[in-house]
């Protein structure tokens, strides 16, 4: 390996390649690779999602004159990030309730259902919501708050049924 300028280069000796049914492929000279740094820079910064970009990114980018479904997406993805932040204190009250219901399995059996809870329930919503405000079948806002919002009925049914038993 090689550094030269904005140059990566790699040497291989005697590289192997493929299998075929004679048997092993193989080059007994030397195969070079090189990679140009500065181009693979300038590429990322171009190819660089929406949901790359920092919040303040994305603010200064509201400001400029883009189309309705960027400016729709843009807001969704901010939303989207409020939300996720909103979203603990529901799934932090569920986790605890769970946890509290199962308190004589112990710690595992709690933090396991929490888990689970989190995964087979708020995931799937998350990404179920994201799609469908990509192909545009909700709005932005509703999908952005819809999985938080929809920890609520499940934290008040716990509580309700925390406090029947």
């Amino acid at each position: 390996m090689n550094v030269n300028g904005d140059d990566l280069t790699f040497m291989f000796e005697g590289l192997r390649t493929f299998r075929d049914t004679r048997g092993l492929f193989y080059n007994p000279g030397q195969t070079w690779l090189t990679i140009n740094l500065a181009e693979i820079n300038s590429n990322r910064e171009l190819s660089r999602g929406i949901k790359d970009k920092s919040s303040r990114e994305l603010f200064a980018l509201l400001d400029t004159d883009i189309s309705d479904d960027d400016r729709g997406h843009t807001w969704f993805i901010l939303w989207q990030r409020m939300s996720m932040a909103v979203a603990t204190i529901p799934l932090a009250l569920i986790g605890a309730l769970i946890g509290w219901r199962l308190r004589k399995g112990g710690f595992v059996s709690g933090f396991a259902s929490a888990l689970s809870f989190l995964l087979l329930v708020y995931f799937p919503l998350f990404f179920l919501c994201d799609n469908l405000e990509e192909i545009d079948t909700l709005s932005p806002f509703v999908a952005a708050w819809l999985p938080a919002f929809l920890l609520i009925p499940v934290v008040l049914f716990m509580l309700r049924r925390h406090r029947v038993h």
